[in-house]
């Protein structure tokens, strides 16, 4: 039987569906154990105390550790410090390290910050067994692909979303900075419904949001939506837009939330998405250089109904990131005892 430490656990990454997801998938594996830390950094320490000196692991998966190094949107000491003595002592407590990268740097960081944490988790991504990507296009990196899951989809069907609105687009997350949300409603035009939905944790950003889409038709929903409304918004909408073309990323989880419920994804040129545009031939997604582009396409489609067959998109996705592909993917990587 394979001992298989996950970190971090879905109870520490409550607000992280793809945590849950990937954990419950793992746990479906013939001849895997699946563990998380105990809650209680006492407990944590005994825990790996043991798995040091009697009984290691035999992988351990991390994901987002860099995230351990990033405050206020820089890089700091103590966190760096945290950042490489949890690694060893994984490294000591299993044989082989699977170091899952999600992004390159932290969400948010600037300046110099990002190209240290960069080049931090470039480090410690050298210094594991295996390394894992949810993009093709860096296989060819030495990266293993490992599909990003898809999301559940809830079967009821609940209307959410303008009143009275027949086409709409939406930005769906967190509403942060690094998004840049701030690009798209620079060229808003008025004559389009843009619904920006999600929780916002900076008042003065969301403020600044507010007031640049003045006498436009947009609508905010900054609290937190239920999985059926959230779900139901996307729905009934004419697509997701992915408002920025960041650097710090290599996929987007908004992109896989649309893909599951069935919703076209317009978006910002990125490796990923123009891989899925032009090798897979995705239905779901159309990819554009900037945002006039982008939002020049979308005039051209109101009033059109639907921009694509929801049904094909989610038999499309399932194919290629459905649950059966995500376990065949885990299963070649996990094969030494």
């Amino acid at each position: 039987m394979k001992k298989v430490l996950y970190v971090p656990s879905p109870s520490e990454a409550v607000e992280n569906k793809y945590t849950k997801i990937m954990y419950g998938f793992l746990g479906l594996l013939d001849d895997v154990s699946i563990f998380v830390l105990p809650k209680g950094r006492l407990n944590k320490l005994l825990f790996l105390i043991r798995s040091m000196t009697v009984d290691r692991f035999s992988y351990v998966i991390i994901n987002w550790h860099e995230n351990l190094m990033a405050k206020n949107g820089k890089i700091y000491f103590l966190g760096v410090l945290k950042f490489f003595v949890l690694f060893f002592v994984f490294r000591m407590s299993s044989r082989r390290i699977i170091y899952v990268r999600h992004n390159f740097y932290p969400h948010g960081m600037r300046g110099l910050s990002k190209h240290v944490a960069s080049r931090f988790s470039d480090i410690i991504e050298a210094w594991s067994t295996i390394k894992v990507c949810h993009s093709p296009h860096l296989v060819e990196k030495g990266y293993s692909y490992v599909p990003h899951p898809l999301y559940p989809v809830s079967e009821s069907d609940c209307r959410f979303g303008p009143e009275h609105q027949q086409d709409y687009f939406v930005v769906f997350g967190s509403i942060d900075r690094y998004k840049k949300i701030e690009y798209i409603l620079e060229v808003w035009p008025p004559n389009i419904c843009l619904v920006i939905a999600g929780v916002s944790k900076d008042d003065s950003y969301l403020s600044f949001l507010k007031e640049l889409a003045k006498d436009k038709d947009v609508k905010f929903y900054s609290e937190y939506l239920p999985e059926t409304v959230a779900q139901g918004l996307l729905k009934k909408s004419r697509g997701l837009i992915l408002p920025h073309q960041s650097d710090e990323m290599i996929v987007s989880g908004s992109f896989f939330y649309a893909a599951s419920v069935g919703v076209s994804t317009f978006a910002l040129d990125s490796p990923f998405l123009s891989w899925m545009q032009n090798v897979e031939h995705f239905s779901g997604i159309k990819v554009f250089d900037n945002e006039e582009g982008l939002v020049k396409y979308l005039g051209q489609l109101t009033g059109g109904g639907r921009t694509s067959e929801g049904s094909r998109i989610r038999f499309e996705a399932n194919k290629m990131f459905g649950k059966s592909k995500v376990l065949e993917s885990w299963n070649k990587l996990l094969i030494i005892r």
